[in-house]
């Protein structure tokens, strides 16, 4: 089940960022495969502690990108990162907890989180990276 189908409008036009951003929707879409099977909660551990990895890895190349091309808007995408992996770090806080529903919660937080994230800031960060060469 796709919940999230990866579309090349979602493309930021750099190889790198955007198979990071297809291996997040692809953790996004499993949860969803899970759910859908009735196994969502035998993986949502799994799945928070492999985002949260990944979310890290990810975030850290696009924050080496930043400094590469002195990017302007770096202090805000950073902040919408921090925000992200807070926002993470508490569904697993709440899971450990044993709150009901986590799963739906997380898969339509992080849907909407990656659609507008994608679409918006890193659209504009592809475009700063592509005029510097950097595809």
């Amino acid at each position: 089940m796709f919940i999230f189908p990866w579309m090349d409008k979602y493309s930021v036009h750099v190889d790198s960022i955007d198979a990071q951003h297809q291996k997040l929707v692809e953790l996004l879409n499993n949860l969803a495969s899970a759910m859908s099977s009735g196994k969502g909660n035998l993986v949502l551990e799994t799945t928070l502690n492999e985002l949260i990895d990944y979310t890290l890895y990810h975030f850290g190349d696009e924050e080496i990108y930043f400094s590469r091309i002195n990017y302007p808007q770096a202090e805000d995408h950073l902040l919408e990162h921090r925000k992200l992996i807070e926002k993470v770090s508490q569904f697993k806080l709440d899971f450990e907890a044993k709150k009901v529903g986590l799963s739906i919660e997380l898969m339509r937080f992080l849907k909407e989180w990656l659609i507008n994230h994608i679409s918006g800031t890193d659209k504009q960060l592809g475009m700063m990276l592509n005029k510097a060469g950097i595809k």
